[in-house]
């Protein structure tokens, strides 16, 4: 894999509240095609309410940084959420969605470690993390899609910035990627 121009950032500001609100905790993430972006990517959230974790300071999660391995037929990402702040709030919250296992016990597996690799104030709003998660997926899904809207908007060097989402209206449904496997035996 690896990105044309190297590492890149995508902005899904836009896309965020585009996203559709059903449940993707179920979903395994392994059917997932090629991500535009590389092996490694950050995914920026910009400002959204739901994504909160200190109303008072203005303290949130900003973005991910993702890192996609592909190991044979299998797709799995590492996940690293951070906050806008890390004076404020240190660490990331860290998830490693494997193929083979829904979103849930992905996010179950890695629960128990959180505390060694973000501080209190991190882990204080369990709400935002599980939006922030929410998005990291839907946001993947999206990217992943046939045709997603993605348009550039910044170049410099090494960097570049794509707008995700920016033309597109409401996403009613997201589906669950299907392995090409699955597809190649389903018969009618």
């Amino acid at each position: 894999m690896g990105g044309p121009r190297g590492p890149q950032i995508f902005d899904v500001a836009p896309l965020i509240p585009k996203l559709p609100i059903h449940t993707v905790a179920n979903y395994d993430l392994a059917g997932i095609s090629e991500l535009p972006g590389g092996d490694h990517f950050y995914l920026h959230f910009g400002h959204h309410s739901k994504l909160m974790i200190m109303n008072e300071s203005g303290l949130h999660f900003e973005g991910a940084y993702v890192e996609q391995r592909l190991k044979g037929d299998d797709r799995s990402f590492g996940i690293h959420i951070v906050s806008n702040s890390h004076a404020e709030a240190s660490g990331s919250i860290r998830l490693w969605l494997s193929s083979g296992k829904a979103l849930q016990a992905n996010v179950q597996d890695s629960a128990g470690m959180q505390s060694h690799w973000a501080d209190t104030t991190l882990l204080s709003n369990n709400s935002a993390i599980n939006a922030a998660i929410i998005v990291v997926t839907k946001a993947l899904l999206y990217l992943g899609s046939s045709d997603p809207d993605i348009q550039s908007t910044n170049a410099m060097g090494e960097l570049s910035v794509q707008v995700v989402g920016q033309n597109i209206g409401p996403i009613e449904f997201l589906p669950e990627p299907m392995r090409d496997e699955i597809l190649a035996n389903f018969k009618i």
